[in-house]
């Protein structure tokens, strides 16, 4: 997310305040309510999100954020569509010669920003009365939830009607236009592989998706607005430096990349040519692989000249490196899951110098990928983020 480098130097050094507001939009798409700090127990939210939860790494994501919070008893707000904005203002002291950035807001003694961030869209799941009859506890997931469990097998059997073959890409423009909006309108690495129709008895939004963005390399997560974006972290961005934190932890090893896919059916293939020590990605995809087994359009030898198609493409996104870690600190709005971030971290050993054993002060940079966050608190906002 591209910010003013001054309000994230104000943000990072300065005094920070933040107004959360939550619109309650009717089934008929109107605002009615907006709940703000006022009638919101101090603290008290909680916001999870994460591309990718699982102990080992698996690509395609679409894993729901969820939103919780305490708010007034009079807000009884079950089963609404709500959107979460925090605007965030950040103030530092004006001192002679200060480069003024532009967005700025000038004070006698003061420099000011505010950024309004869009924090999660979704729908509530409860809002139950507390025991002390004040507080109502609101939960609320975004559509990867409520609608990316509904099936789509119809979906999916229409386009294969007359025994045709479809592209990946088709596929998943006709479940984002049935169920969702794209932030952005993006061409994936493998949009063009052509697929089989698959025998299921069911095959929910969520699933399909999920399969769809594996073989690209990609992840979908639903930003802010709620709008579907694609995340790959095989080429390196921008690197979020982090210099203080609340607390660390990190592994003493780096998860590489990979040199091709390896599944269940149909055997292995390499996006270049066999290494000696192959590091393989298991892709148990039945939607990409399925097809080739049991359509009598297709064969498993077919399946070799469609990956060769895509290979090339695709082999940059799976090219990923990254440290497992755990990183507590203050909250940076601008950061998501997928960011690249760096930190570093301090040891010591006890060593032998001249007969005597002295204390000796290591430092260990972790660079990594944030695969998933919660963040919690509104004045005292921090950040959780990981990657296992």
């Amino acid at each position: 997310m591209d910010i003013n480098p001054g309000f994230k130097q104000a943000a990072l050094y300065g005094a920070v305040t933040n107004k959360l507001t939550i619109r309650v939009f009717e089934p008929d798409g109107t605002v009615k309510t907006v709940i703000t700090n006022k009638h919101i127990v101090s603290e008290s939210m909680r916001l999870t999100g994460a591309i990718c939860d699982e102990p080992e790494l698996l690509f395609g994501g679409c894993v729901a954020s969820a939103f919780e919070i305490d708010v007034s008893s009079k807000y009884d707000i079950h089963d609404r569509y709500i959107t979460v904005y925090c605007a965030q203002t950040a103030t530092m002291p004006l001192y002679p010669g200060t480069q003024i950035f532009p967005g700025a807001e000038l004070y006698p003694g003061r420099i000011s920003y505010t950024v309004s961030f869009p924090l999660f869209s979704g729908d509530v799941f409860s809002c139950k009365l507390a025991k002390n009859r004040l507080t109502r506890r609101l939960v609320a997931y975004d559509r990867f939830y409520s609608r990316g469990m509904r099936s789509c097998k119809g979906l999916y059997d229409g386009l294969f009607a007359g025994g045709s073959a479809v592209t990946l890409g088709q596929l998943r423009a006709a479940i984002i236009q049935a169920h969702f909006t794209e932030a952005q309108s993006v061409t994936l690495p493998a949009d063009s592989f052509v697929i089989h129709k698959m025998e299921t008895d069911e095959l929910t939004v969520n699933d399909a998706l999920r399969m769809i963005g594996e073989m690209s390399g990609v992840f979908l997560r639903l930003n802010g607005h709620g709008d579907v974006e694609y995340v790959d972290i095989g080429t390196a961005g921008e690197v979020e430096e982090y210099t203080f934190y609340i607390d660390a932890e990190t592994e003493d090893y780096t998860v590489t990349g990979f040199d091709g896919v390896e599944t269940k059916t149909l055997g292995s293939y390499w996006f270049d040519t066999e290494p000696p020590d192959p590091v393989t990605y298991a892709l148990d995809n039945a939607l990409v692989t399925a097809g080739y087994v049991s359509s009598a359009t297709a064969t498993g030898e077919q399946f070799e000249p469609a990956w060769n198609g895509v290979r090339s493409s695709i082999a940059p996104n799976f090219a990923v490196e990254y440290i497992p870690f755990s990183l507590k600190a203050q909250a940076r709005l601008w950061v998501q899951p997928g960011d690249r971030v760096r930190f570093n971290i301090k040891w010591y050993s006890l060593e032998e110098e001249n007969g005597a054993e002295v204390t000796v002060e290591h430092t260990k940079t972790v660079e990594s990928v944030i695969l998933s966050r919660r963040l919690t608190g509104i004045q005292a906002m921090t950040d959780e983020l990981s990657a296992q």
